[in-house]
C-alpha cells in the first residue's frame, strides 16, 4: 500500500507494466467498509446495476476502489433496499395447487387389496 500526491491510500497492483490499463484500475483506493463515503459508494453501484446480483456489483466496484469486508456489506445494504425486498421477496400465500386427476379419485379400495400386511 503506499498513499498518492493527493493523500489517497491505495493498494500496488501487480501489472505495473501494462499499459492500456487505467491508473485507478493499477491501483485501487483502500476504503474502510464502515465509512459513510464507501456506504454511499456501493448504494450507487447498487442501484446503478439495477439492484443486480452482488457479485457483478462488487466486480464493478472493485474495478475502482477496495473496500473492505466489501461482500457483507452489499449483502446488508441488499437487505435493507426497500426495492429488493418488495420485488424479491417470497409469496406470503402458498402457491394454489391443482385438481387431483381423475385416476385418484375413482372408487376407494380396502386397506391392503394390493399389499400384504
Amino acid at each position: 500500500m503506499e498513499i498518492d500526491e493527493n493523500g489517497v491510500l491505495r493498494l500496488k497492483g501487480r501489472i505495473k507494466a501494462a499499459k492500456d490499463v487505467s491508473f485507478t484500475l493499477n491501483r485501487p483506493a483502500v476504503l474502510s467498509g464502515d465509512s459513510s463515503i464507501a456506504k454511499l459508494i456501493m448504494k450507487h453501484y447498487h442501484e446503478r446495476f439495477n439492484h443486480g446480483n452482488h457479485n457483478t456489483v462488487m466486480n464493478e466496484i472493485r474495478q475502482k476502489y477496495y473496500i473492505t469486508s466489501l461482500r457483507s456489506k452489499l449483502r446488508k445494504i441488499a437487505h435493507e433496499c426497500q426495492w429488493c425486498r418488495t420485488n424479491r421477496s417470497l409469496p406470503k400465500m402458498p402457491s394454489a395447487e391443482g385438481d387431483l386427476p381423475p385416476e385418484r379419485l375413482r372408487h376407494h379400495q380396502p386397506l391392503h387389496v394390493y399389499s400384504g400386511l
